[in-house]
């Protein structure tokens, strides 16, 4: 059941979230830029440029690392961290350029 629980909550965060951070852009966009002359976007449009100010700004989620254990114990899951966020940034990137 855990197994369930965790494939759902991945699922959630790596699927769903960043299409509707996308959604939510888009609409937000069309209320309040475009009355003011911004040229409208689409959804992919959205979701690439949403995904972009995620990475520059909080790259993810936060979590703390366990600085009290010896190094070797902690830097696999920080350089984990460093390097999958950013893929993970360039494959959702990918998707959405070719949704365009």
């Amino acid at each position: 059941m855990k197994v369930l629980g965790y494939f759902f909550g991945c699922l959630l965060i790596f699927v769903v979230t960043p299409l509707f951070r996308g959604y939510v852009f888009t609409e937000l966009w069309s209320w309040f830029l475009v009355p003011l002359g911004a040229v409208p976007i689409g959804k992919a449009h959205a979701l690439g440029i949403s995904l972009l100010l995620w990475l520059a700004t909080t790259a993810g989620l936060k979590t703390q690392l366990d600085t009290d254990k010896k190094a070797a114990e902690w830097m696999p899951q920080a350089v984990g961290m460093c390097l999958s966020y950013p893929a993970m940034g360039l494959a959702f990137g990918w998707i959405f350029k070719e949704l365009m």
